[in-house]
């Protein structure tokens, strides 16, 4: 195990620091070179694993059990007793003077974070379009339920979910809402026991698979990116097939993969970079090809 990780070692540094070391790697084997990058991708999944790892056993396991005990009381009170909704042929009625304002203050801090002032507001004289001006994440009117697109944070946007297909007639109050919440309740419980199971899968069996599918998209990428080195190649007189390209492409790519991973650790990214650098990299090699 120490050879094996001794010569990955030592074809890393020069894969990625010498480009005369690409007329040996001419004269090895394909399965050579893919168990090379998977390696590579595999570290970095690792690292990605002990991340999470850490996220979840020194951040979240530790004070998980007293919040998910204010999740689940908060959670028990937050249908208001006096409330009931009806939905009736796509139609929704209430028996309270609307429009209804539907908040729980232990959610409060994160939706004023998010601009918004309501949790839920129920007027079914409202028209979809009178979502904006009342602030809230969700607009219950007579036949839609109003909410924020998937990606965008602008309260001025919202998409619209129509309630008209709905034929079952439904009554929801708070003893029917009760009865959901404790059905649900074993699947709380069972949150601490969820993260146990992937803090242990991150850092086992998680970079393992991570780092196969990682592989499937890098050496399908690379097919691209092959045709671009054999146009170099040509350019530059060396007489190269496509298949030995290919099989080169995949150590050039440990130096664009290398820097980009690096830079995703501050969270910075530049359009283009890891086909550039993998573009001037793969000249530097062939000038040194014979």
């Amino acid at each position: 195990m120490k050879q094996r990780l001794n010569t990955w070692v030592y074809v890393l540094k020069r894969s990625l620091f010498d480009p005369e070391y690409y007329q040996e790697l001419l004269k090895v084997k394909f399965s050579f070179s893919v168990k090379f990058l998977y390696g590579l991708l595999f570290f970095f999944a690792l690292f990605w694993g002990l991340q999470f790892a850490y996220w979840i056993g020194f951040r979240a396991l530790p004070n998980l059990p007293q919040k998910l005990n204010e999740f689940k009381s908060e959670l028990k009170k937050a249908y208001p007793q006096e409330l009931t909704v009806y939905l009736k042929n796509g139609e929704v009625s209430t028996n309270v003077k609307e429009p209804y304002f539907l908040n729980i203050p232990a959610f409060q801090k994160e939706l004023e974070n998010e601009k918004y002032s309501n949790l839920i507001v129920i007027n079914t004289k409202a028209k979809v379009d009178d979502y904006p001006q009342y602030k809230t994440l969700i607009l219950v009117t007579k036949n839609s339920v109003v909410h924020p697109p998937e990606r965008s944070k602008s309260i001025s946007d919202y998409a619209v979910t129509s309630l008209a297909d709905l034929k079952a007639n439904t009554t929801i109050n708070q003893v029917q809402y009760l009865k959901f919440v404790e059905k649900i309740e074993p699947l709380i419980n069972a949150v601490p026991t969820m993260l146990t199971v992937l803090f242990v899968l991150s850092i086992t069996l998680f970079p393992w698979i991570i780092a196969l599918f990682w592989l499937g998209g890098k050496m399908y990428y690379l097919l691209i990116l092959s045709a671009f080195a054999w146009i170099i190649a040509r350019i530059m007189k060396k007489s190269l097939t496509y298949k030995q390209i290919y099989r080169l492409g995949m150590h050039a790519v440990v130096l664009p993969s290398l820097l980009v991973f690096l830079m995703s650790l501050f969270n910075y990214q530049v359009g283009g970079l890891y086909t550039l650098i993998f573009i001037f990299w793969t000249i530097a090699i062939m000038r040194k090809l014979k």
